[in-house]
């Protein structure tokens, strides 16, 4: 499901049926302040995703509750109590063939990772911007590093391994495109500005047009 299409089966048909009455559940969206352990913002129902995930790549519910460090019966408790609830089998179990996701278990990951896939970005940055606001009162006597990019899953590592090998540097990373990067480079908004440059570019491009003003701090009003 990396190309985020919809599984086989599942793709929107018309029908000429009632319209349905609303859905049993809604779609939340909240954050939390945690300790930097990996497992931050990490729910219950993130964990039943993980599972379903599991189940769908090795068609085994043992198989993904052992990756998760989780007994199966925890696991099939976890999975039976959101059946109930949502009013839907996810999974079904076959004797002797391990375990398969429903079609509606299998759209409900689809949905659930074409939700990460963009709010990831956002979210990424929102993150960034907020300790920064922080920075101020816990990280006042460290030395800041600012730095603007693109969002690239890579950046945050980097800046846990900058952070990590010093104690005095705090790393201010914020996320935005690559225009807006370069912009706050030339204003000397920031330390670093990363930016995205496709190969063969030529004088006259779009990419030279609209880089070369930020490339040319001096020339900067």
């Amino acid at each position: 499901m990396s190309d985020l299409t919809p599984p086989a089966g599942l793709r929107r048909r018309k029908s000429k049926v009632t319209k349905p009455g609303p859905l049993p559940f809604s779609l939340r969206v909240s954050f939390s302040l945690s300790p930097d352990d990996g497992l931050r913002g990490v729910t219950p129902d993130d964990t039943l995703f993980m599972l379903l995930e599991g189940v769908r790549i090795s068609g085994s519910l043992s198989q993904a509750a052992r990756a998760l460090g989780m007994s199966y019966r925890h696991a099939w408790g976890m999975m039976r109590a959101k059946e109930e609830r949502l009013g839907a089998e996810l999974i079904v179990k076959q004797r002797g063939r391990g375990a398969t996701l429903t079609a509606f278990g299998a759209r409900l990951v689809w949905a659930q990772q074409r939700i990460l896939s963009r709010f990831a970005p956002v979210a990424a940055s929102l993150e960034a911007e907020f300790l920064s606001e922080l920075r101020e009162d816990l990280f006042a006597e460290k030395e800041t590093l600012r730095l603007r990019a693109s969002h690239d899953l890579a950046l945050p590592i980097l800046r846990e391994e900058i952070e990590r090998r010093s104690s005095a540097i705090f790393v201010d990373l914020r996320f935005s495109g690559s225009e807006e990067n370069l912009k706050a480079l030339a204003h000397g908004a920031c330390d670093i500005a990363g930016f995205h440059c496709a190969r063969n570019q030529r004088k006259g491009s779009v990419q030279h047009v609209g880089y070369r003003r930020w490339l040319k701090p001096r020339n900067t009003g």
